[in-house]
This record gives C-alpha cells, structure tokens and sequence, in this order.
C-alpha cells in the first residue's frame, strides 16, 4: 500500500474504531438510565434508571421488522421521492404546529440578540458598551455573525421590525432543509436503496430537531449550513469540481458565523480535506480550506467593523476561552461543568479586564488539574456525569427552551399544556428515549461496520460526532448544545442498522 493511501486507510479506522468505544459507551447508558429536566423546568439535570427489558425488547422488535421488511425487500420497493416528499412535508408541519402551539417568548441569549438587533437598527447602541448591563455584544464577541445574520433578515423580511414568529419561520423552513440535506448526504454516501428508505424512515421520529423551531439562535441556521458543507464535501470528492468546493467553504464559513461551535465540524471537514489532498495526490483540496477559513474572518471581520462604523464604539476585550474552559471544570447547581456564571461574573469583578480574567481563569485550571491527579475517582465521577448529562439527555432541552423563566407564567393552549406538564410529555420523552437508544445503537453499529474501512469520507459524520463529543468534555456544557451533532446520527443509524440485518443474514445464509 502507497504510504499516501496508507494515511487515509489509518485515519478512517482510527475514527471509526474511537466512535465504537464513544457510541458503546452512550449506548450502554442510554439503556440502562436517563438524563432528564423534569416538569418544574429548572434547568437542573436529574438522573434515573431505565426499563433494560422494555428498551431491549424495542430493539429486538425494531431489528427484527427491518429484517422482516428486508426479506420481503420491501425497503428497496418504497418509492424514495414520494416518501421523501412526505417526510420533508411532514417535518414542515409538525415543526410549523409546534411554533403556533407554543408560541414561546425569547428569553435569556435568544432575547439578548433580538434586543441587540433591534437597538443596532433604531440608535440605541447599550449592547456595545462595554460596562453596561446590556452591553452584550462586547462580552460575547462571538454573537456578532449571527446578530449580523439576524439583522439582516429583519430589514429583509419584515421591513425593519424585530419579529421572533418571522424567525420561527425561517427555523421551519431550515429544518426541513436539515432533513433534505441529511437525505443527500445519505444518497452520496450509499446507492442501495434500502439504506435511504431506512433514513427516511427514521427521519419521521426526529421530534427533538423539530421541536426547535421556537430557539432564536444559531443552532438551527448553523445545522443548516453544517449539513449541506457536509454533502457538498462529498460531491467535491466525487466530482473534483470547483463549485462544490467553493460550496463547502461558504457553508462552513457560515455555519461557524451562525455559532461558534461549529468550528467543530470545520475542523472536521479540514482534516478529511487535508487527508484527501494527500491521499489523492490532490493538493487543491487544501485552497479550499484555506478559503474556509478566509471567509469566516472576512464575514465575521466585516460584521464587527460595520457596527463599529455604525455605533463609533470599538469592540475592546471580551471574556476569554480560559474562563470558559475553567467554568466547564467545575461543579454547578445545573449539572457537573455546564453554566455556573464563573466566566461573567469573573469578568465583571476584575472590571472587565481580559488578561486578569485570563490570568484567574488559568490559575484556576492548574489548581483544578492538581485536583483531579490527587483524587482520580472524583475526576471520573465528575467527566461521567458532565458527559451523560449532555449526552444522555433524551429531549435535548427541546421543551426546556419554550417553557424557561417567564415562560413559565404564560397561559397555554391545552395541546401545550398537555405537552408541557400532562401525560403527553410523559409519552413523549419516553418516544425519544427510545428513539435515542435507536439512534446510538444503530451508530455504534455503523462504527464497528466502517472498522476496516479505507475512505475517510465514509466517517465524517463520525468524525463530527466525535469531535462535538470531545470538545463538550472540555468545553462548557449544556444537553442543548448537542442537539447540533444528534441529528447527524440519522443516517449513521440507517446504514447500521442495515449493516446488522446483513450480519444476521449472511449467518443464517451460511
């Protein structure tokens, strides 16, 4: 084997074989507990113990209809377009009712940029100044892209008036095209037939994603672009066509505008990319991430300087990444490293300085490393419940960010009221339970199908499940945040699952 290709055959395996390890793990503990915000909607993570036969039993049954359905090759019968159209209609109207019924006000951060938005656009500079209870945009630098992005469809769509049921359009319309783009990676990655059936199948379960229609933030927009610089990824590699490399930097580049976070899947694409280049002898793959990276600075670069001419207030320091990463150390009423205010409130006793809220946040960390060496058990304890309470969280927050704070004072239709408080939230969660168990099951699956693979395009779903799930230990935590990866894992569970009913059926055949 050429020691180019030997690179690609190593990465793919290693990706693969770590996500065994991560999606055994996850499976494990979705079978056996749970993660859960309970019906009082305090953002506190509680813990309790699943029934092991019932979720067993749901995938027994769910492996053995998908063998049913394979022998009869009905999965390769159903028509994909008409399916297909039904799905992405059905994602519409289910993400379109659950926006009408919950008719939720943007509270916290989603409140915090529509204010920003609406005062950049009539004069009222407060979130730029830095000292000021308001200056929000000073001390979360990384909300300008999509405060930007925001502002830009308020004078475009609504004429210039801050409207948050204009944004929950606009949710409906990008998650639907989450689920389509999903689609197209699934058909780049795969011809036979029974696999896309199956994902679209699947699709139809999905109600956390669809329950996001009423978040105003980056999540879903930067979903959005993920999925399809994803696709256009794996087109590029089909095709070498230069369009669809341009393509893949744009939509990186604005997925990361839209949240930070999705860094995560830019390094991902970049290292696939890289890989590729030196695999196939191919090194135009690197201008691409080159240009990746070019139109993140030049986009975010042009947003900051436009406010800056506009408002004649510079951005000056803001928190840094130490005093977050101190924060995701330690113990909080919420759950181990998730959100405590360690990184605000440090910032504003030190009189909004970054380098001393840097110099505490560092010491900090130093101190929390020699803690964890002195007592390794509490180490362990502390990751495991900072990981199962993001991981294992089953509604991903998905109810918790229409029912927060004044939220919770509002009057409801009965339907919400219902699904909010009553026994079809009880109903619910215990779908999604399940419907995670699927998903984490049929991923590990897929993993362990892809071990001796050689083409690392075949694991960048994979790849970006891992790099979200490594970057959450370290980073703050929160169940919402991995709402970003969960879906990603749709077609990963479809080619598992087909992957285990070939299994079964080559044994039986021998």
């Amino acid at each position: 084997m050429k020691k180019t290709k030997l690179i690609e055959n190593i990465s793919a395996k290693f990706i693969a074989w770590f996500m065994v390890i991560v999606m055994t793990f996850l499976t494990v503990v979705s079978l056996f507990s749970r993660s859960y915000i309970d019906v009082t909607y305090q953002e506190v993570i509680q813990y309790r113990n699943d029934n092991v036969l019932l979720a067993l039993l749901f995938l027994f049954v769910g492996i053995a209809t998908v063998i049913l359905l394979q022998k009869k090759r009905l999965l390769e019968k159903i028509p994909e377009k008409p399916l297909l159209i039904a799905m992405l209609i059905y994602v519409a109207i289910v993400s379109g009712l659950w926006a009408y019924v919950a008719d939720c006000v943007p509270v916290a951060d989603q409140r915090s940029i529509l204010k920003c938005v609406d005062g950049l656009m009539n004069g009222d500079y407060a979130c730029m100044n830095p000292k000021s209870p308001d200056g929000y945009l000073q001390y979360n630098r990384h909300q300008v892209g999509l405060t930007a992005f925001y502002e830009l469809f308020t004078r475009i769509v609504t004429g210039g008036e801050v409207n948050y049921h204009a944004v929950y359009g606009l949710n409906v319309v990008m998650i639907t095209g989450i689920f389509f783009g999903l689609h197209l990676v699934t058909k780049q990655l795969t011809q036979r037939k029974d696999i896309i059936n199956l994902e679209l199948i699947l699709s139809f379960g999905m109600f956390q994603l669809m329950m996001y229609s009423t978040f105003v933030y980056g999540l879903i927009p930067g979903l959005f672009f993920t999925v399809f610089g994803i696709y256009f990824m794996l087109k590029l590699f089909d095709t070498k066509k230069w369009c669809y490399g341009v393509l893949t930097a744009l939509m990186c580049a604005l997925a990361i505008i839209m949240k930070s976070n999705y860094m995560i899947i830019l390094i991902a694409v970049g290292l696939t990319l890289m890989v590729k280049a030196i695999s196939e002898k191919y090194p135009v793959y690197l201008l691409y991430l080159l240009l990746a990276v070019t139109l993140f600075i030049g986009f975010n670069t042009t947003a900051q300087n436009v406010y800056e001419k506009r408002t004649g207030i510079e951005f000056g320091d803001t928190i840094p990444n130490s005093a977050y990463l101190a924060m995701a150390m330690q113990d909080g009423s919420m759950a181990p490293g998730w959100f405590n205010g360690f990184n605000h409130v440090t910032y504003r006793l030190n009189d909004y300085n970054q380098e001393i809220t840097d110099q505490i946040s560092k010491e900090y960390i130093g101190e929390r490393l020699q803690e964890f060496a002195d007592e390794p058990l509490e180490c362990l304890k502390f990751y495991y419940y900072k990981i199962i309470s993001q991981w294992n969280e089953v509604t991903y927050e998905c109810f918790w960010i229409g029912m927060n704070e004044e939220n919770r004072t509002r009057e409801l239709s009965p339907v919400a009221e219902n699904l909010y408080f009553g026994k079809l939230h009880t109903v619910a969660e215990a779908v999604m339970n399940l419907y995670q168990l699927l998903l984490f099951a049929g991923t590990l699956f897929f993993a362990w199908s892809l071990r001796k693979k050689e083409d690392i395009s075949k694991v960048i779903l994979l790849l970006c499940v891992l790099g979200g799930f490594l970057f959450h230990i370290l980073w703050e935590g929160k169940s919402q945040y991995i709402i970003t990866y969960f879906p990603l894992l749709l077609p990963c569970a479809a080619f598992g699952v087909i992957a285990v009913t070939d299994f079964l059926k080559s044994k039986k055949g021998n």
